[in-house]
């Protein structure tokens, strides 16, 4: 295995030494897998930093400053703004570091609440500082997801119903690359919001996203084969046995009302 002169820790060191110490920056934590308690070597570095609404844009300069100093900074892609959670992110690539450990990084406005520090779903962030305070113990509002989720599962189990020809049509027609993306969005997707509404109602617009830990073992291994059919009798089959599981499971959901 190729050893790289800059670890993980190396990168999250630096950041935090550059940011820390700056009053109008106001928290600073790991979200991703380390918000999980799944960090290992494949791990990129997701970090997010709070600062004052005039200073965000001069943060990302610092991280800049920071990174290149660490290490010469080979690829630097900012997302196009205005983005669609309103922060300014940015992913580095370093020379000295590991492919896989790319840097993820957020600069929050203190004035945008829209943080993705809810537990249930973005996990247990690892906080380096909080200058506002209780940032570590966000959770969703409880009453206002389960509406949103009562309102996605009607949703979908119409649209379940109303397009459930044009998967089987192209089966029909043996047309196999139109079939794969229809069944992908028109059969696996619903299917897996279903399911996760029953056992990771947090996440469950996550689609696979994490559906190994969210699921149970023998339901992971129950629907793992439907994302792999094969051309033939074997995708009709498959895009039957997920459909049939979709209208149990959909009949199974309990609201604990």
């Amino acid at each position: 295995m190729t050893s790289h002169s800059v670890s993980r820790e190396d990168i999250l060191d630096a950041l935090q030494n550059a940011l820390e110490p700056l009053d109008y920056v106001k928290a600073m934590w790991q979200g991703g897998a380390a918000a999980f308690g799944r960090v290992d070597q494949w791990s990129d570095v997701d970090l997010m930093v709070i600062a004052d609404d005039e200073h965000v844009e001069g943060v990302m300069r610092l991280v800049d400053e920071a990174l290149e100093a660490l290490s010469p900074i080979t690829s630097r892609y900012e997302l196009p703004q205005p983005s669609w959670h309103g922060h300014l992110q940015t992913f580095y690539r370093l020379e000295g570091a590991s492919r896989f450990h790319f840097v993820d990084f957020v600069v929050m406005k203190q004035s945008n609440e829209k943080r993705f520090l809810e537990c249930e779903i973005h996990g247990e962030a690892l906080f380096y500082f909080d200058r506002i305070g209780g940032l570590a113990d966000v959770h969703i509002d409880e009453s206002a997801h389960l509406e949103a989720m009562q309102a996605r599962a009607k949703e979908l189990a119409f649209e379940f119903d109303f397009f459930a020809e044009i998967v089987e049509k192209e089966i029909l027609r043996e047309n196999w690359l139109d079939a794969l993306p229809y069944y992908t969005r028109f059969t696996l997707m619903p299917l897996m919001e279903i399911l996760r509404m029953q056992h990771s109602p947090g996440r469950y617009n996550f689609y696979t996203r994490y559906a190994t830990e969210d699921l149970p073992a023998e339901l992971i291994a129950e629907i793992e084969p439907f994302f792999f059919p094969q051309p033939g009798a074997d995708f009709a089959a498959k895009n039957d046995a997920a459909r049939a599981l979709f209208t149990k499971a959909l009949k199974g959901l309990d609201w604990g009302e």
